[in-house]
């Protein structure tokens, strides 16, 4: 990563940096419109409303309907079908294992990952958890309770019910 390619994006928090500057950070809406299309972030946009019915809306035509339901991805984007939900049945093992590869193959690339979800404290938070408990190996993986409360000591963190049962009861499948 280049430290000249870093935008500075209010409301984004950062996680995980190296010599370069950011690796992974995550945020609200917000930041979708900030960073756009800056060529060095691959972003994941962990809402269905506005960004996953934006993307199938305006490029659906283009991916079969099989594939573009949980999830999307465009370019350096990555659109999920993710809702803030207060039941784990809203969610998938397969929409968080599209995010955890996304963001493998951004990471090799050397790519700023971005997570964002309309408020920046749930969803966004929660996958960046994920990503840096399985792939980065930042926090014991093996236990999934010890790992939120060490993020939310560090991080803004306020998962919703719903997301915080699912990854729970899916931690193990989660790679």
């Amino acid at each position: 990563m280049n430290q000249a390619n870093v935008v500075l994006v209010p409301d984004l928090t950062t996680c995980v940096t190296d010599d370069d500057g950011p690796v992974l950070s995550y945020g609200p809406l917000s930041v979708c419109c900030s960073l756009g299309n800056v060529s060095n972030v691959s972003m994941v946009h962990a809402c269905k409303t506005p960004c996953h019915d934006y993307a199938v809306a305006t490029f659906g035509h283009l991916i079969p309907k099989s594939e573009r339901h949980l999830s999307c991805e465009i370019e350096n984007n990555l659109f999920l079908n993710m809702i803030d939900a207060r039941t784990p049945d809203k969610f998938s093992i397969d929409m968080f294992n599209a995010a955890m590869d996304f963001m493998w193959r951004s990471f090799e690339d050397k790519r700023h990952i971005v997570v964002h979800c309309n408020q920046g404290a749930s969803r966004s938070p929660m996958l960046c958890m994920l990503f840096m408990a399985k792939r980065l190996r930042l926090f014991r993986e093996s236990d999934c309770l010890q790992t939120m409360l060490d993020f939310g000591k560090q991080f803004l963190f306020d998962p919703s019910d719903g997301i915080v049962r699912f990854v729970g009861g899916a931690w193990k499948h989660i790679r």
